[in-house]
């Protein structure tokens, strides 16, 4: 062990024996009760925070009963921060689609990257719809995003039902070449 030059042990030195000494012991205390081992490093970890705030307030205790009190206290506020918090009654995605049977691969990727590529997907059919007359655009958005049938876009416009499948082939066609195109 690395000592300072006034005899006192350098506190990398005293945090590195801590660490040794009682993580594994912690990490132990803790799944016992809360049945979850990343959890029970995550409240390890909490004790070593609480320790460097306050690493001298033993009051005459020894250091394993100091470290265990504080651990104590750590279990009974994260118990009452889950409690607060309704912790027990929050699933995570994955938990419910495995509840329900959804195979995994039907289940959407979300990546930085597919958000970004349909961003610009979306653009870009944003893009091509301008290009199109006024009239044109809203027969097919009628057609395609409505449902409206061509009979009553028909109607709307005071044109054929045969007009209004033109117009819309006219769309289809357009955004075709355009995402040919990009």
């Amino acid at each position: 062990m690395s000592e300072r030059s006034d005899g006192r042990k350098s506190d990398d030195a005293v945090w590195a024996n801590l660490d040794r000494r009682f993580r594994a012991p912690l990490v132990a205390f803790f799944q016992r009760r809360v049945y979850d081992r990343t959890e029970a490093e995550d409240l390890t970890q909490e004790v070593f925070v609480r320790l460097t705030r306050r690493p001298d307030r033993h009051n005459g205790e020894t250091i394993d009963a100091y470290v265990f009190k504080i651990a104590a206290n750590v279990l009974i506020d994260w118990g009452r921060y889950r409690t607060s918090r309704r912790a027990a009654a929050h699933r995570t995605f994955s938990d419910i689609t495995e509840d329900v049977g959804i195979p995994s691969i039907l289940v959407e990727d979300r990546t930085p990257e597919r958000v970004l590529a349909g961003k610009d997907a979306l653009q870009n059919i944003e893009d091509a719809l301008a290009e199109l007359s006024a009239r044109t655009r809203e027969i097919f958005l009628l057609s395609r995003m409505e449902n409206v049938h061509h009979r009553d876009i028909a109607n709307l416009h005071g044109i054929s039902v045969s007009a209004v499948e033109k117009h819309v082939l006219k769309a289809v066609a357009h955004l075709s070449a355009r995402a040919l195109r990009s």
